[in-house]
């Protein structure tokens, strides 16, 4: 084991040390804003390729993506007090949630995700199938008029109707795509 392998634990024992980053290469000043901006997704998945730790810029800030899942489980479980959630968009989401399990750290964090863990439970994840199923055949059949007539389709909005029906269904016995959208249509 070499040197950069070792840290001061104070028993001198080695532990793992976090690989460097590989970095998303061009973009001038703006980094790989243009790039992220057009495909997200796409951009995220050709970084994630690049190695288990990719940095790039957008503008003047430096993200890294961690691709690996020992990384994940790292960042996410193993040193998660190393990574808070402070961020310029966390006070947003503070705005619009409140300060839920997404948004909230800590004992507070800690006492709602044991109250929600039981949704999550494997057996209770598998019961969740057939309203899935169920949605997303709904969300089809909306869709072939829509498609027999050449019209356009804004997949954004109907990921987030069809999510909200499913999530609704699933966790609370009701639509909450009706309740939160009023009924609004697929084109939208």
């Amino acid at each position: 084991m070499t040197t950069a392998e070792k840290t001061a634990t104070g028993t001198g024992a080695p532990t793992a040390v976090a690989p460097r980053a590989t970095f998303v290469e061009g973009g001038g000043l703006l980094g790989s804003l243009r790039e992220f901006s057009r495909d997200r997704l796409g951009f995220l998945d050709r970084a994630a390729r690049l190695g288990d730790v990719v940095g790039f810029k957008l503008a003047s800030r430096t993200f890294h993506l961690v691709a690996h899942p020992e990384g994940v489980k790292r960042v996410l479980v193993d040193n998660a007090a190393n990574y808070g959630k402070e961020t310029r968009g966390q006070d947003l989401l503070k705005t619009i949630l409140g300060d839920g399990l997404v948004t909230s750290e800590g004992d507070a964090w800690r006492t709602q995700r044991r109250l929600a863990q039981p949704a999550f439970h494997k057996d209770r994840i598998a019961s969740f199938a057939p309203i899935m199923a169920d949605a997303t055949r709904a969300l089809a059949e909306t869709w072939e008029p829509l498609a027999a007539r050449g019209e356009v389709v804004h997949a954004g909005d109907a990921m987030a109707r069809v999510t909200l029906a499913i999530v609704g269904r699933a966790l609370m016995g009701t639509d909450l795509a009706d309740r939160a959208l009023g009924g609004k249509d697929q084109r939208s």
